[in-house]
This record gives C-alpha cells, sequence and structure tokens, in this order.
C-alpha cells in the first residue's frame, strides 16, 4: 500500500478539532476517529505526513541498495563478508 498519496485524496494538511473531528484544509469533515482526542491528533498527523515518509522511505532505500553495489564493486568475490553489505541487506529485507 506504499502506492497510496493521501494527497490525492485529502487536501493536506488535515487537522482536528476540540471534539477530535478530523477536517482536511478545505473544513471538509473526513471522519471522527473512535477514541481520544489525542488518537484523533495523531491520525491526523500520520495522514499529513504519509506521503512524505513514503518518499523518505524510498530514498532509504535506494540508498541503502547503492551501498551494497558499492561494496560489490569494492569486495570482488564475496562482499556479503563485508559488515556494511551485511547491514544493508538486512535493512532491505524487513
Amino acid at each position: 500500500m506504499s502506492d497510496i498519496k493521501m494527497s490525492e485524496v485529502f487536501d493536506l494538511p488535515v487537522i482536528t478539532d476540540y471534539s477530535g473531528v478530523i477536517f482536511d484544509n478545505y473544513c471538509c469533515a473526513i471522519g471522527e476517529v473512535c477514541g481520544t482526542l489525542k488518537q484523533s491528533k495523531y491520525a491526523a498527523h500520520a495522514i499529513s505526513t504519509h506521503d512524505t515518509m513514503q518518499a523518505r522511505i524510498t530514498e532509504l532505500e535506494t540508498a541503502l541498495t547503492n551501498i551494497k553495489k558499492h561494496q560489490e564493486t569494492v569486495i570482488v568475490g564475496m562482499p556479503e563478508l563485508s559488515a556494511t553489505w551485511q547491514i544493508a541487506s538486512r535493512a532491505l529485507e524487513k
């Protein structure tokens, strides 16, 4: 579901009012989160920052892939013995 763009669904940023109702930038009510006002604020924050965080994850995955490729170039034969290669590889598996 990383291909979901919240900015294509909501006019960001979304906010909560004093009662916990979540609104988009046009003050259109999106919905009420079951729970506390604090939970509504967390949900609004998650919606508002989702696209930025997905872009950051993509950047980090690209960097890890480049680290692995660099290690494979530098350490000919068995790059998987490199601690740096192993760390990058494990991070990409998750």
